[in-house]
């Protein structure tokens, strides 16, 4: 499974990660966000939210899911 982590600028932080390999509704690659309850790209370790998204090659988004974290 090859993946990139992207990192803030001089931070240790995981705020979007990237999978490069086929996703179940038939995109390419995935990314995915990590958020914090206002909507701000936080660390995966802090993160309440989520957002996945599908896409081709050429970066056409096919699908996006949205997750919460259960509190």
């Amino acid at each position: 499974m090859e993946n990139e982590l992207m990192k803030r600028e001089n931070s240790k932080e995981i705020t979007h990660e990237r999978y490069n390999r086929p996703t179940p509704n038939g995109g390419d690659y995935s990314e995915i966000f990590y958020l914090d309850d206002d909507g701000n790209y936080v660390d995966k370790k802090k993160a309440t939210h989520a957002v996945v998204y599908e896409c081709k090659n050429d970066g056409t988004a096919i699908n996006r899911t949205f997750l919460e974290k259960r509190k």
